[in-house]
């Protein structure tokens, strides 16, 4: 599962603000939330013709979020995505090129089912990133705001 590591240690209090942030957002993009079990945010996509803004997230058909600690180490935003609306389009586009293609050079046919495979990995990989990028803001407006106003009250200026 992939994770996202966190500046600074999130107290509990502070992971669940982070989760309520992360289900509000997707709130706003259209997207489908519940709390699951152990205080995961489950999420399922809009279809793309019904959602209010376009979004690379959109590849993605639902998943999941945490704020956990794997293994007795530091608390990590733990995310995963499912890609089921991703793969009914790619399967049977591979069975169609197949099909069609059975009669042409394997080199071609194999070619082509090759660009197919890394188109499918690249649209994965830029529903990945978005979903990072969304995390990433959702909890720094959380975690860093709270260790930049304790400086502030210090009299000390933030360090990156």
């Amino acid at each position: 599962m992939p994770s996202i590591r966190l500046r600074t240690e999130p107290t509990v209090q502070q992971g669940q603000q982070i989760l309520h942030r992360v289900e509000r957002t997707l709130d706003e993009l259209g997207f489908t939330t519940s709390r699951g079990r152990r205080d995961a945010v489950r999420f399922a996509s809009p279809l793309p013709w019904r959602a209010d803004h376009l979004s690379a997230l959109l590849l993605a058909s639902d998943g999941t979020v945490k704020v956990s600690a794997g293994r007795g180490g530091p608390r990590r935003l733990r995310y995963e995505l499912g890609f089921r609306r991703l793969h009914l389009v790619v399967g049977p586009l591979v069975l169609a090129i197949v099909a069609a293609g059975w009669g042409w050079p394997r080199t071609l046919l194999l070619g082509t089912l090759l660009w197919v495979g890394l188109l499918t990995l690249a649209l994965r990989v830029l529903a990945d990133r978005s979903m990072r990028a969304l995390l990433t803001v959702c909890a720094r407006e959380i975690v860093e705001r709270r260790s930049e106003a304790r400086l502030a009250d210090e009299g000390q200026a933030p360090v990156d």
